[in-house]
């Protein structure tokens, strides 16, 4: 379950700073003039979680090098569908907002 709660709050955290950057735009308009160092910044965190989740030698190596155990499992494909369908929730809620805040003719 941890594991999984994780995986949501990364996915979310992600996917919310590319909506969020362009508060006045969708979030496919806004990340078309996204720089290197946010798509860095957006994708290096779900590279690191996903690869200490699936290259298990990562987390043996910190375990008997530093002692630091993150103790995640291996998600499923199942489980991987869930966690990207929770963490949409949020933004498909951020971009309905967005959508009638700009049908309004309002701006943030």
């Amino acid at each position: 379950a941890r594991t999984m709660l994780l995986t949501v709050i990364y996915l979310t955290e992600c996917i919310l700073v590319l909506s969020i950057r362009r508060i006045n735009k969708n979030i496919i308009q806004g990340s078309k003039d996204v720089n290197w160092f946010i798509w860095l910044m957006v994708l290096l965190p779900l590279l690191i979680h996903f690869s200490l989740m699936y290259i298990f030698p990562i987390q043996e190596f910190l375990v008997s090098s530093f002692g630091i155990n993150f103790d995640l499992v291996l998600l499923s494909p199942v489980d991987l569908l869930v966690a990207i369908f929770f963490s949409s929730i949020p933004l498909g809620l951020l971009e309905l907002y967005k959508f009638a805040i700009r049908k309004r003719g309002e701006q943030f």
